[in-house]
């Protein structure tokens, strides 16, 4: 008997049955009354900020970001349209793009490349705003996987706040290898 077959028979012997317990049912997954509150509640924990808006105040909502960063270098990947990117991502200071699924539990956002020109400016920029419609908010993140095609996806990642890190002296630094901010306009 070979080394390897040595090894993969002592792993076959204390491999145990895949028991019901393995599998958590959809009965114990968490749940909330309110989703998007639950949503803005956990995104702000984690550093970024919901902001409710109407389909037709979205425009409105990014003008407002824009200012209050202080942007003039500004790209926008959602429909109402806006100023083209400047020749270097890497100076880009705010990403304005569509997200997809949003989830309560971590509030994290679902980003598929298909919805965005160029996925390297949800990293470089200094601020980043996604748009995510109010009824693709789900519970948790078994909801969330559970409604993902990754046939039609092919890639995609989750976004949850702004890039931070914290070292050995707990020093807590947002934007620290990315965005400084993510602003979720949750369009109602």
């Amino acid at each position: 008997m070979s080394d390897r077959d040595i090894v993969l028979s002592r792993i076959r012997a204390a491999t145990r049955p895949v028991s019901s317990r393995d599998t958590p049912s959809a009965a114990s997954w968490l749940t909330f009354d309110d989703p998007a509150a639950r949503f803005a509640e956990v995104l702000e924990s984690v550093g970024g900020r919901a902001v409710a808006v109407a389909p037709a105040a979205l425009t409105t909502g990014v003008e407002q970001l824009v200012r209050d960063v202080g942007a003039d270098r500004v790209w926008f990947d959602v429909a109402q349209g806006g100023i083209e990117p400047p020749a270097v991502v890497a100076e880009l200071q705010l990403y304005v793009a569509r997200g997809g699924i949003a989830v309560a539990e971590n509030a994290a956002v679902w980003v598929v490349p298909q919805t965005i020109r160029h996925r390297e400016a949800l990293l470089l920029a200094e601020h980043v705003a996604l748009a995510v419609e109010r009824r693709t908010i789900v519970h948790n993140m078994h909801e969330a996987y559970a409604s993902i095609d990754a046939a039609t996806a092919g890639f995609g990642f989750f976004i949850s706040g702004p890039s931070k890190t914290a070292d050995i002296e707990q020093a807590l630094v947002i934007g620290a290898h990315g965005p400084r901010s993510l602003t979720v306009f949750v369009v109602t």
